[in-house]
């Protein structure tokens, strides 16, 4: 069976594409796209080139109906959309099937097993699409939330004898024929702040949960009992409450931009492997994907320069040549057949770019003009810090910046999405806000840049996204108990203040400079290493980052300048855990890295609780920074959906 998949989203379409090549041994995909444009093409290119079309509903240019309306189409279609809100129209265009997203498998089994009844029995009746697509189980609601004073108190559908509309509100009476204001699922809870008094902050409805944690999905209810609790359950009934406060309906999906709700992977390619190659290096992005990381970060994959090398192999970031692979690593067919594996499985692919200095024997210091590096009383070439093995580029040079321009373009057209640019505050803002304007002109492609930096101005030089170092700082300090609640929300509080609002801020626990310097998150963050991700995770204008060897708990410092690997190391509780908080993120506009909204729900010395919201999507996140570090995310997505410890 032949089957077109219309996907727009990576991390939908990547998920789909395997569970289709390890369930279904009779489907062959013979063609995926992710517009309306290129559907519409693709289809009357192949008239009856497919049996079966998987189609997403939103697509980056307009709404799959479109495509009906411009081909014919005579192969069976099964809808996968994040939204219930289209069955109507799917049954319009004769779709057999009608799944939501995340896509399960068992309800994949049952759609692919009515498409071979229908190839095999011919055409389709309305009638038969229409009850295919109605005869999904309708779940409802158990509990309703009251306001009695301060405090919202749950009421069990068993208990309620009707409802009435007065006062331009809606009223529920119980069985016991006392009348209370029940509440509205309408956009207006999303401003809601629930603030407890102390004593209500040392109490709180218990709040059990039934489900697979493990999959970060499951459905919590209210039972109604009121007792002490500990913080933990605290957290949880906290979530709950906030959660109840925003509409009921399925999120909005506002944007194709694939760079809003991406999560970074930095790839050490000397490290990640025993082999340090890039086709070792390929092998691992099953496991990258696994953790539903969207942008692959290649750390420096240049040739190193030998004068005044550090240790045996040298610093990445000493460049001896621009347009060329380190031969440790492989060589420019090597680069090649990787950024295409990674592109078709959906990932997007910077290269690491080191623009304030080469290594000293680059080509530049000795065949080009003088002026091209900044240069001492005696004509040496100069260093910064403690980084002898490098030679500091002079930005008052027009061809040294022509020159640089153009090295970045070889790696632009060979298809890279973009780069991410070491200290990139030691480069003048000139050079960027021109290359990077030129770049976004040149090619058509969304281009991704970061920065690594904290200066406001770098942003407006074109940057999407600047490192957060203090927020890191700020995190070590809260898993040594050393700062609290207060000094988070004055960094909060800064960051709003400091950047545009939808300024993206690339956060993380470790990187290659952090890891190999100051210590693993293990080292620096002992047990709070998962509450304090959580934290910077959900944070404003979050924009997450994981580095080689996090997905799997690897807890040790690599070396900076020798052959020191990974071992292959196998899926772990840490890689359910980064699988859990990506399928969250990526399930959620409010926690789009270009969005900044953020209210205080409640907080102590030790406790944070905190809404997020984007639309109708609203999360709740609720982490406590002391022992035993409990934290939960929760949602009104879909009711009750929740990832804790």
């Amino acid at each position: 069976m032949r089957s077109l998949i219309i996907e727009d989203e990576p991390l939908a379409r990547r998920r789909l594409v395997k569970l289709l090549n390890d369930n279904f041994k009779d489907i062959e995909i013979v063609g995926q796209e992710n517009s309306v444009a290129g559907s519409i093409a693709w289809l009357k290119r192949n008239p009856d080139g497919c049996d079966v079309i998987f189609m997403d509903v939103e697509l980056s240019d307009g709404e799959c109906f479109e495509i009906f309306n411009a081909v014919a189409i005579s192969a069976q279609v099964i809808m996968t959309t994040a939204y219930d809100s289209y069955a109507v129209k799917a049954f319009e265009v004769n779709s057999i099937d009608y799944l939501l997203k995340p896509v399960d498998l068992n309800l994949l089994e049952r759609a692919v097993s009515r498409c071979r009844e229908k190839l095999s029995a011919g055409a389709l009746s309305r009638a038969s699409v229409a009850g295919s697509l109605f005869s999904v189980p309708r779940i409802y609601k158990e509990r309703y939330l009251i306001r009695i004073n301060s405090r919202m108190v749950p009421v069990k559908v068993s208990e309620i004898a009707y409802f009435f509309s007065a006062n331009k509100g809606t009223w529920l009476t119980n069985k016991a024929g006392e009348s209370y204001g029940c509440e509205r699922c309408d956009q207006r809870h999303n401003q809601a702040v629930w603030q407890p008094s102390q004593a209500e902050f040392r109490t709180c409805a218990e709040v059990p949960y039934r489900g697979q944690p493990r999959k970060g999905r499951g459905f919590f209810e209210m039972d109604g009992r009121i007792k002490n609790m500990n913080m933990k359950h605290l957290l949880l009934g906290i979530s709950l409450i906030a959660a109840s406060f925003a509409a009921c309906n399925r999120v909005e999906k506002t944007t194709h931009d694939w760079t809003v709700n991406a999560v970074v992977y930095e790839l050490n390619v000397r490290q990640c492997t025993a082999e340090g190659t890039l086709k070792a290096a390929e092998e691992r992005l099953p496991m990258i994907m696994a953790v539903q990381a969207d942008i692959v970060w290649l750390m420096p994959i240049y040739p190193i320069g030998e004068k005044g090398r550090k240790g045996t192999l040298g610093s990445y970031y000493a460049v001896k040549d621009y347009c060329d692979v380190n031969p440790e690593f492989g060589t420019l067919d090597d680069f090649d057949h990787f950024l295409k594996t990674a592109h078709e499985m959906g990932f997007k692919v910077i290269l690491d770019w080191v623009a304030n200095h080469t290594s000293p024997d680059n080509d530049w210091v000795s065949e080009r003009p003088a002026d091209w590096y900044v240069r001492d009383s005696l004509g040496n070439t100069v260093v910064e810090y403690d980084w002898t093995d490098i030679a500091k580029l002079n930005y008052g040079s027009v061809q040294m910046r022509a020159e640089m321009e153009k090295s970045m373009r070889f790696w632009l057209d060979r298809g890279i999405d973009g780069f991410r640019c070491d200290v990139a505050y030691q480069v003048p803002h000139d050079f960027w806000s021109d290359v990077i304007g030129k770049f976004r002109e040149a090619y058509p492609r969304r281009l991704y840049f970061l920065a690594e930096g904290e200066d406001e101005w770098l942003h407006e030089a074109g940057f999407d996204a600047t490192y957060s170092w203090q927020l890191l700082h700020l995190l070590d300090k809260v898993a040594q108990d050393s700062v609290g609640t207060k000094d988070i929300l004055r960094y909060i509080e800064w960051n709003k203040k400091t950047y545009p609002s939808d300024a993206y801020r690339l956060t993380f626990t470790s990187n290659h400079d952090e890891n190999s310097w100051s210590g693993t998150e293990f080292e620096r963050m002992g047990d709070a290493w998962k509450a304090v991700t959580v934290l910077c995770w959900t944070l404003p204008n979050a924009q997450p980052l994981i580095y080689t060897g996090q997905e799997v708990g690897y807890d040790h410092r690599f070396e900076f300048f020798e052959k020191d690997p990974m071992p292959d190391l196998p899926q772990n509780d840490t890689t359910d855990f980064y699988i859990n908080l990506s399928s969250f993120k990526h399930a959620h506009p409010a926690l789009r890295s270009d969005n900044s909204n953020f209210a205080v729900i409640s907080q102590t010395d030790s406790a944070l609780a905190y809404v997020r919201w984007l639309g109708r999507d609203t999360v709740t996140v609720s982490i406590q920074f002391n022992r035993p570090w409990a934290w939960s995310l929760s949602s009104n997505a879909t009711e009750g959906a929740m990832f804790s410890e």
